[in-house]
């Protein structure tokens, strides 16, 4: 979706990206999730607070999750 170029006037876009980690199958999507948070950065597309500290819960909570699996 991020693609579109209707996606940057959607009134509905943090909610969306906000929803791609959790969609199947999980690690892809945290990718697209990650690299749509980088595309935006790079646009400087004003982001709201809360979005912001919605997007670091959900990657610290990722990387948590990564880094307590046992080798």
């Amino acid at each position: 979706m991020p693609v579109f170029p209707q996606y940057q006037s959607w009134s509905k876009k943090w909610e969306y990206l906000l929803s791609v980690p959790d969609i199947a199958p999980k690690k892809k999507s945290f990718v697209v999730f990650y690299d749509t948070v980088k595309r935006q950065q790079e646009r400087s597309d004003m982001v709201p607070l809360e979005i912001k500290q919605a997007i670091i819960k959900k990657i610290s909570s990722d990387w948590r999750m990564k880094s307590c699996i046992p080798i």
